[in-house]
């Protein structure tokens, strides 16, 4: 699955009643493999990547306390809001199932969150979300049904 977004207005909300409009694009692909090793064994892989920039293009005020439309003012600084969003996710599962309602699990989960200021491209931004992981650990479960 793959997804891309481009949206001429994302506003947020920046307090005391100002919000900035921004120009955004954004690749979200999914990869999900499933291999059946054989009926009672399946080894699973996943990531999921979220790749967001977005550049300032108008700010807005508003009174907090009354209701009102938005209304358009120049920029309040010079110095610009824009953001970089990169997010991943990639799992590594393998089940086998030993008897019914019995199975062994060995996961495999590493994660990514790149600084919001990191204006690479797309693609950098992907190899620079695999390479600097912050999240990476396995975990070893086994269910077993006592009883007959």
């Amino acid at each position: 699955q793959l997804r891309y977004e481009d949206r001429e207005a994302l506003l947020v909300h920046r307090g005391n009643g100002d919000y900035t409009s921004f120009e955004s694009h954004a690749w979200t692909p999914r990869l999900e493999v499933n291999y059946f090793i054989t009926a009672r064994q399946r080894l699973r892989f996943t990531t999921q990547w979220t790749g967001l920039k977005a550049f300032e293009d108008k700010f807005y005020t508003v009174n907090p306390n009354v209701r009102e439309y938005l209304h358009e003012v120049p920029n309040p600084d010079a110095e610009p809001d824009d953001f970089v969003i990169s997010k991943m996710t990639f799992q590594a599962r393998y089940r086998w199932e030993i008897a019914p309602l019995s199975d062994l699990f060995v996961v495999y989960t590493r994660g990514a969150n790149l600084p919001r200021n990191s204006f690479f491209t797309f693609q950098d931004l992907f190899e620079q979300s695999w390479n600097n992981r912050i999240v990476e650990q396995v975990a070893i479960k086994l269910r077993y049904r006592f009883g007959s």
